[in-house]
Order: structure tokens, then sequence, then C-alpha cells
């Protein structure tokens, strides 16, 4: 689900992978998303976009094998070409393969639903979100619930109340003012 904190769950996985002595790497299909990878702990030299990644691998610059992992990220936007390739790279070689997405959000510009096709394929091995609690305590979970409910007053009501908001008069510099002083 987007905003489900993907990459805050990524990163413990990294970690265990690597203690497990295996070797992790993080693809999609833009670099721009690849590069995010470092908030879970990928080194640079280990992520990629999709075509790099296995343009890498058939020149033996990456060397995969049971003790790979690889990550796709934004899995809804790999096309199923693009997809096929890496599952037979994944027989070919055996490494675990972990793709992230939310279908939802984003599709392919190729042919094909890749999360659906998988979903509809291989029946429940699509994993999937269906809360997500960003609020650790009773109080802000009621006002963000208030918040969602159209009810904005009550809801900034309980956050002065809570000193978690403040309403500063004098616009953009009075308020960047204020927030200083804090």
């Amino acid at each position: 689900a987007a905003g489900s904190g993907k990459s805050t769950v990524l990163g413990p996985l990294v970690d265990a992978w690597k203690a497990d002595g295996r070797k992790v790497f993080g693809i999609a299909v833009a670099w721009r998303t690849a590069s995010a990878f470092a908030d879970s702990g990928i080194p640079p030299e280990d992520r990629a976009a999709i075509a790099a990644f296995t343009n890498r691998v058939a020149k033996g610059r990456y060397v995969l094998d049971k003790d790979s992992v690889v990550v796709i990220d934004e899995v809804s936007l790999v096309g199923t070409r693009q997809f096929l390739d890496l599952l037979k790279m994944r027989e070919r070689f055996g490494f675990q393969l972990v793709a992230i997405g939310d279908p939802k959000q984003c599709q392919s510009v190729e042919a094909g639903p890749v999360i659906d096709l998988i979903d509809r394929a291989l029946p429940g091995a699509v994993p999937e979100i269906v809360t997500s609690i960003r609020q650790k305590h009773v109080r802000e979970r009621e006002v963000a619930g208030l918040f969602r409910e159209g009810r904005g007053k009550e809801a900034l009501d309980m956050k002065r109340e809570d000193k978690t908001a403040m309403l500063v008069a004098g616009g953009k510099d009075a308020t960047v003012q204020r927030v200083a002083e804090l």
C-alpha cells in the first residue's frame, strides 16, 4: 500500500539477509527509484535500474546464486517482458526474488499488470498490507480519525490542547520566527 512504510520494513529484512551471509541487490524500473534502496541499507554498487541490472548479470559484473536476494521496488511498473526475463534469470541462478509494489499506484507502460498476473498464477502469493497505523498513541489515532471524518475543528482543538499544533498570527515571517523560538 502507498505510504505503508515499505522502506521501514525492508531495512530489517536487508540486515537479516546480510547477517545470513546473503548478497542483496535492489532494482527498479527507474534509477531514481533504485537509489531509494539506500534507506534500506543496500549499498550503491548493488542498486540499479532493471535494464542495467540484467546487463551487469549478463556481463558477469553481478554474480547471482542461491545466496542472492534481488528486491524489486514498484513492481507494478515492471513490464511483463522484463519480469519474465527476471523470472528466467531467477530460475537459472536460484536467487530469491522479492517484489514490492502497489497495483493501485501506477502500471507499466508495457503490456500486462504484473501483480495481477502473479496473483492469478500463484493464488495467495501476493500478500497485502490492508491497514497502516502511523500514530503511536490512542489520542493521535483519535485526532487522525477526526480529520478523516471531516471534523477538522475538533481535531485541531485537540492538537492545540495537546500542544502539538498552534495558531500563529502574522503570516509566514511570524510563523518562521515562532518555529525558530521553539
